[in-house]
Order: C-alpha cells, then structure tokens, then sequence
C-alpha cells in the first residue's frame, strides 16, 4: 500500500512538473515570459532536476533569438555541464559564438561538435559556412566536399552555395568529391539550372554509370544541348545512354521503333506522347496495321486542340534527301483540321520541311509518303500534329492510329 501511494505520488509531481513547462512554454507570448521562463530555469534544478536541462536549453535558444546572446550562452554552457557529449548543444553554442563574432570559439565548438559525433551532416554543412563567411573559402571547399563524402541531404544546398559565388568549373574542381558519389545529383542540379556547359561536364562523369541515369533525366540532358545547338553531343548521349541501358546491341536506324512494338524508352529521340484535358496519346496493343502495336490518339471532345500528339527527334545528315512515310487510320474523327505528320528543322529558326495531311471522319488503313531534304542542322522533329480548326467551337472527338512509320534515304 505505501509503494502505490508512492508511485501515485512520483507520477502526480511528474505530471505537474509537465503542465508547468506547457504553461511556462505558453508564457513565451505572454509579456515578460521570457523573464519568468528565466527565472523557472534557474529554480528548476533545485526542484525537477530531471527536467532542468531541457528547459535550459530552451531558454538559451529563446534569449539567443531575442538578442541576448550573451545570457543565452551561459544557459547552453550550463547545459553542457550536464551532457558535455550533445553535439547538437555544441552547434548551438557555436551559432551563438558566431553572432557574437568570436571566430576562435566558434572553431572550438565546431570541433568539439565533430569529437562528439563526426557523421553528423548538420554539423559539416554549419561548420563549412562559417568557414565560407569568414573569408576562408578554400577551407570551406574542402568542408563541403568532405560533407558531399557523408550524405546526399545537402547535395543541392552545396551546389547552389558554390555556383552562387564561384564558377561551375571551379564547383567541380574543388568540391565535387573525386569518389563520384555526388555526381548524379550535380547533373540534376545543372539540368534543374540549365548550364548546358556544365551538363556535358556532368555527363562525363557518369561514364560507366549512366544505366542510373532516368529516362527523364537523359530527356533534359539531351534537350538542353538541343536548345544550346550542341546537336552531335545531344545525339552521342542518347546513344551512350541507350548502349548502357540494352543488354542486345542492335543496329542503330534513323527513326526508332517505328512500328511501336516497345514501349518507348523516353527522351526525343525515341517517341514520345501527349496527352492533356483534350486528349490521350498512348501505344496501343489491339489495333495495329502490322503486329503488334500502333499509336493511338483518343480526342476526347473537350477542347479545340492545337498542337504535338506524337514525335520523335531524327538525326540525320545535312543536306541529305530522305523520305519519310507512315500508315494512318481514322474512326469518327470531328474536325475540319485532322492531324497530320509534320517534319521541323530544329535549329535556332524552325522552319516546316514538310508535311503529310490526313482527312477527317472514319478511314481505313492508309499508307503515305513524302520526299524532304535535310537543312543545315542535322536534327529534325518528326511530329504527328494538329493545326487549329477554324471552327473555333468544335472540340474534336474521335480515335486516331499511326502505325509502321519509316524514314530512309531518298534513291537517286
């Protein structure tokens, strides 16, 4: 019976010890709270000393963020009397010796902050900015490589730091670790950023590695340097990503997967479809002029769409004569502007090399070629597009099908 009255009694004071540090935390909006909250820090350790170091240290982040740096210091330091191994304690005294601009003792907490728990990554990201804002960029730099060493949390943060005050070659030079363990999210970076220069750097990097690099990430990679007219390179790192991802090598052709038997892999120079509110465009495995798949484009009657459905980049020689041709199929198509195959130069000033049209309503299999010659850029867009109807209230519906879709040199 005392032993219960006992643990009753302990769990009473416990749960008043509680309530008075929500109330003491609510008192923090109240005027003077701070004070009181103060003077409860003090009295604590008298009276729940279990409950004295938490509450010490709320404290001294609390007059820290108030200016008063100098009382909240001796509350952390009073902490640390009681667990000198708290790394994160060590962080904060070392934040507060750096608003009080005392360079010497914000190293020595940072170091004692690294004794205490070396692997901590919020410990090397404060430390190499202290380093960076007192002029110390070189030691800085070899900070933010070593955190890049320990964790990818920081990666972006890092990245943006450096290219912010220094230049991307000087990023890779001095802080990208030689490991290559932060390479592929500093080409997510430059992509994100779009320094096409530094792309092609990234991607050099990544040579034996680029099976990890995503469909959509070689997609930004290739249509980066395509807007920067860096057109071989664009075309060699589809090839390097495509030989890296297939197991069976197979002879490379000027368009790919014509006849839409795989799934695409993603990126311009394989297909790609669109699909919004008015319509979807997607491979469809049930109807197919030649097994075993088509393009199908399903408009939905919503919309008066204008615009790509389907395409694919070409590489191809300049000034060469090719012809392109590809079979179609209609069903209940509702417009006065059906799609058609377009085919685009893709240099800096786009110009029609041309174009297949197709006919509204319900049409069996058709099969349509075109002679076009190549410009000066090596790079065409092949695209099943549609105009914009001149009904402007006609929302196109219906079903659309391309299927067996080739492009070969031009005979003599």
């Amino acid at each position: 019976m005392h032993l219960l009255r006992w643990l009753l009694t302990a769990a009473a004071i416990a749960n008043a010890v509680f309530l008075g540090r929500v109330v003491a935390a609510y008192t923090m909006a109240l005027p003077g709270g701070s004070e009181a909250m103060v003077r409860a820090a003090e009295i604590l350790p008298y009276t729940a000393d279990s409950y004295w170091y938490d509450l010490s240290v709320q404290t001294g982040h609390l007059l820290v963020t108030q200016g008063r740096t100098e009382e909240g210091l001796r509350h952390y330091r009073e902490s640390l009397k009681r667990d000198p191994y708290n790394n994160p304690l060590w962080l904060l005294v070392a934040a507060a010796e750096q608003i009080r601009q005392h360079p010497k003792e914000a190293q020595h907490a940072y170091l004692m902050a690294f004794h205490y728990e070396p692997n901590r990554p919020e410990s090397h990201w404060m430390y190499a900015n202290f380093l960076l804002r007192g002029g110390r960029e070189l030691e800085s730099h070899s900070a933010f490589r070593e955190l890049l060493t320990r964790s990818r949390r920081f990666d972006e943060p890092v990245f943006q730091t450096i290219a912010g005050m220094t230049s991307y070659a000087a990023l890779e030079g001095r802080v990208l670790p030689p490991s290559g363990v932060a390479d592929m999210s500093y080409l997510r970076f430059v992509l994100q950023n779009r320094e096409p220069a530094a792309a092609l750097r990234a991607w050099a990097r990544l040579k034996g590695r680029l099976r990890d690099v995503s469909a959509a990430e070689m997609a930004g990679y290739c249509r980066l340097l395509i807007e920067a007219a860096s057109w071989d390179k664009s075309w060699e790192g589809w090839r390097e990503w495509r030989s890296a991802r297939e197991t069976a090598k197979t002879p490379e052709d000027l368009l790919r997967n014509g006849g839409f038997e795989q799934e695409p892999d993603g990126g311009p120079y394989d297909w790609t479809f669109h699909s919004n509110p008015s319509l979807h465009a997607y491979r469809d495995t049930t109807v197919s002029r030649s097994p075993a798949s088509s393009a199908r484009v399903v408009f939905l009657g919503t919309g008066n769409y204008a615009g790509p459905l389907v395409e694919q980049w070409l590489f191809l020689d300049p000034g060469g004569t090719y012809q392109v041709s590809f079979a179609w199929r209609a069903r209940r198509i509702t417009t006065d502007q059906a799609p058609r195959l377009e085919l685009w130069e893709a240099g800096g000033s786009p110009r029609v090399l041309g174009a297949i049209a197709t006919e509204p309503g319900t049409s069996p299999w058709r099969r349509q070629a075109l002679l076009f010659k190549v410009g000066q850029c090596p790079l065409v867009r092949l695209v099943l597009a549609r105009l914009t109807s001149q009904k402007l209230d006609n929302a196109i519906s219906g079903d659309f099908w391309i299927d067996d879709v080739a492009v070969e040199p031009a005979t003599p």
